[in-house]
């Protein structure tokens, strides 16, 4: 007599369907504090490493925003004029820009930024875009100062830190006039520099 002790002719299956994961744009408003981890501050939360954050124009509520000890997103874009930010770092997996009509953006009391690339003036109708640093920004790739449009400027003051693998003065614009600025007590490391059309 042959007995089956386990009956079951076939395996269980189960299907687990995972959602995909879409990258988000949100907009910093400010609306509870100056702290950027507290969702409530961004129109779609807190970034992720998949999202790209902004600081947009006009300049929103509480524009000094202080960083958590590892903050992230996929790209930082800044427009509007006037934000800073302050303590703790940001990693971003994309791009750092800084690209508005007059739009301003102070890195200071030590935030530390780190980007494979970033971009002060990427387009052509903007002016008198201006990155200050008086605190740490680290650039894996290229660091372009004026890629269009004119009167950009990377201002690294007493104390601040910048590197980058690669900086660009200029681009596509011809007889621009785009300026990097070191204080005596501050630090610009570059592994190369090139210079297009920055109108010397």
């Amino acid at each position: 007599m042959i007995r089956i002790l386990h009956p079951l002719s076939a395996a269980i299956a189960v299907a687990v369907i995972v959602s995909p994961t879409f990258a988000v744009d949100t907009n910093w408003a400010g609306s509870v504090s100056g702290d950027w981890s507290t969702a409530g501050n961004w129109s779609a939360g807190t970034s992720t490493a998949a999202d790209n954050a902004f600081l947009p124009a006009p300049l929103a509520s509480n524009p000094t925003i202080s960083l958590p000890g590892a903050a992230v997103a996929n790209r930082l874009t800044v427009t509007g004029s006037g934000y800073a930010l302050t303590t703790g770092s940001l990693a971003l997996s994309d791009n750092f820009s800084v690209d508005g009509s007059s739009a301003l953006l102070t890195l200071t009391t030590d935030a530390r930024v780190t980007s494979p690339n970033a971009t002060i003036g990427v387009s052509g109708g903007n002016s008198a875009t201006r990155l200050l640093v008086d605190s740490r920004l680290g650039v894996a790739g290229t660091l372009n100062v004026g890629f269009d449009g004119t009167g950009n400027w990377l201002d690294v003051v007493a104390g601040g830190s910048v590197s980058g693998a690669n900086v660009w003065l200029g681009g596509v614009a011809s007889s621009a006039s785009n300026v990097v600025q070191v204080a005596s007590s501050g630090t610009l490391a570059a592994v190369r520099w090139t210079w297009m059309n920055d109108g010397r």
